[in-house]
């Protein structure tokens, strides 16, 4: 299962969570009302007592809905966090994919300029020479190339601190 196919279940699973919670202080408070309804000292009060009850217990749904609401910027925000954290992980996984070809393009730059070291070593007749010019050149070459992309390499992590 991929981090997206995770992300959702969860985003999912804390909907769910909130509905949840919603029919909980909706069960809870619609209980609180069937008791009252059956209750006999509730029945013996006045219109306006009555009222005031009522308000009690829509102020306390109101509570129930504003905690809701809460609950679900809390779980939004955390949700934004972890999908942060995973594109950091994503950018840190790629810079190091390129740190490592850029050490690999090192070690061949490394036993590129030893063979030409050696060659140089080994014979000073013009033809070799004349190769050994040659692959110096690519070598510098190959140097800008890997100096380039060492830069890069830094600007990515500055960008990702």
């Amino acid at each position: 299962m991929s981090n997206t196919e995770s992300g959702m279940d969860r985003r999912r699973d804390i909907k769910e969570l909130v509905k949840k919670f919603e029919q909980k202080c909706i069960d809870y408070l619609s209980k609180q009302m069937a008791k009252l309804e059956t209750d006999i000292s509730f029945s013996s009060l006045s219109e306006e007592d009555k009222l005031i009850v009522y308000q009690h217990f829509y102020n306390q749904y109101k509570q129930c809905q504003k905690q809701q609401k809460e609950l679900n910027l809390f779980v939004n925000g955390k949700l934004k966090l972890i999908d942060n954290i995973n594109e950091q992980s994503k950018n840190i996984d790629n810079l190091q994919n390129r740190i490592q070809n850029a050490q690999q393009n090192e070690e061949k730059q490394i036993q590129f300029y030893e063979n030409v070291l050696f060659e140089l070593n080994k014979s000073l007749n013009e033809r070799n020479y004349a190769k050994l010019i040659e692959q110096t050149e690519e070598l510098i070459q190959i140097k800008d190339k890997t100096l380039q992309q060492s830069k890069e390499n830094v600007d990515s992590f500055k960008r990702l601190l």
